[in-house]
Order: C-alpha cells, then sequence, then structure tokens
C-alpha cells in the first residue's frame, strides 16, 4: 500500500511519523502512569509505600518482585515469632503488656510505650512524604491497642517502625537482597525484640528450621 500521500501530509503539517511516535513512548512510562492516576483519583498511598519509597533513596531495593517477597517474609516471620501470626494475641502479666500480631509494648514499667513510638513513625513518614497521615493512625494513638486494629494496618506500622529502627537498613538490606539468615536474627533479637531470653532464641532459631507450632513469645520486663 502507498503511503507517501500520507506522508506528504505529515510532512506539510510540520512533523513526521517518527518523531509522532517518539513523542508517545517518551510520555507514556510507568512514572507518568502513576502520576496521572494520582492527579486524577486523588491517590494516597499506603503507609508501606512511603516507607518503602523512602528507604529506596537510601539505597535498599524495595520495588522489585524479589525485594517485596523477601520483605513480606521477614514481616510474617516476625510476627510468627511473636504471636503465631495472632492479630488479636494478647500478653497480660506483671512482666509484660504486649499485644497485637508484632506485640508491642502497650503499657511498659517505664518509658513511653512502644506501640506509641511505632504509630509515631508511621505518622512522620506519611507527614515527611508529603501526604495527610489517614485517620485511624491519630485514633490508634489515641486508643493505644494494636489489637482494635486489623492485621493489614498492623503490619502498615510494623514496616514503619522496624526501618526506623537504628542500624535496621543494613540488616534489612541483606534480608531483601538473599533473605540472609543471620541477619534477619540479628534484626530480630537485637533491633526489634531487644532483651531475648533463651527460650526466645530458642523459638527463633526453631521457626527458622521449620520446627516451631503456635505461641506467643514472652516479653521481658
Amino acid at each position: 500500500m502507498d503511503f507517501s500521500g500520507l506522508v506528504g501530509l505529515w510532512n506539510r503539517l510540520g512533523f513526521s511519523p517518527q518523531e509522532t511516535v517518539i513523542e508517545e513512548e517518551a510520555i507514556i512510562t510507568p512514572d507518568s502512569v502513576v502520576e496521572k492516576i494520582a492527579v486524577e483519583e486523588d491517590y494516597t498511598p499506603s503507609i508501606t509505600d512511603t516507607v518503602f519509597s523512602r528507604a529506596q533513596g537510601r539505597g535498599l531495593d524495595t520495588q522489585g518482585e524479589d525485594s517485596l517477597a523477601n520483605l513480606n517474609w521477614m514481616a510474617d516471620t516476625i510476627g510468627k515469632i511473636e504471636s503465631g501470626n495472632n492479630p488479636d494475641a494478647e500478653y497480660q502479666g506483671p512482666e509484660s503488656s504486649a499485644k497485637g500480631e508484632y506485640q508491642w509494648l502497650t503499657n511498659p514499667k517505664e518509658g513511653q510505650p512502644a506501640f506509641i513510638t511505632a504509630i509515631n513513625r508511621a505518622i512522620n513518614n506519611y507527614e515527611d512524604s508529603g501526604y495527610e497521615p489517614p485517620a485511624w493512625l491519630y485514633e490508634a494513638k489515641k486508643h493505644g491497642n494494636p489489637t482494635e486494629l486489623d492485621r493489614d494496618q498492623q503490619r502498615e506500622i510494623f514496616f514503619a517502625d522496624i526501618f526506623e529502627r537504628e542500624g535496621s537498613d543494613a540488616l534489612i538490606k541483606r534480608i531483601i537482597e538473599s533473605r540472609d539468615i543471620d541477619a534477619f536474627k540479628e534484626l530480630y533479637l537485637n533491633k526489634w525484640h531487644t532483651n531475648p531470653d533463651e527460650a526466645t532464641i530458642d523459638r527463633v532459631n526453631r521457626i527458622l528450621s521449620g520446627n516451631a507450632t503456635g505461641g506467643m513469645v514472652m516479653r521481658n520486663p
């Protein structure tokens, strides 16, 4: 088929087929599509989106398929160690006030509850990323009880919390890259739990070897 007439018309109008194709390819990119959706649908990212985006800026690959799988493995495994992945778990006793899948302390003997610290980190992630935090975060800060949140909300707060713990980036990076077991143990025992006893260490080893059953970690005072 002869396209010479059509090409001539395009040329008289001041552009060529080749130029048109290049321009369209330059416009249609994943970033521009996300920006377009954000503008048209008033999109607000999740807490996890903002946490991962900020971590990406610090040199951690939080966007790849394998990276996301390893990050979810990290969250699932810590939840399993802490509560058997039970978002309604509570340990009430003279030695602890831990609640939720990740067993945040809610009424410590001294200092700010770990759960409130975690919520503050989630709020700061939103604000530092230029977004208004959702109302449920402020409500959670008032009631101070992780078990009043669903599992997805607890997981969002978990990611905001663990990525902001001092020295966690280097260990999370190793987990992202290769699901490094030694890095995971150090992250959990030194950055998350912070004061493990022998029973906790044994539970960590059993879960990582695939030989653990349900139950909860007993928190030290």
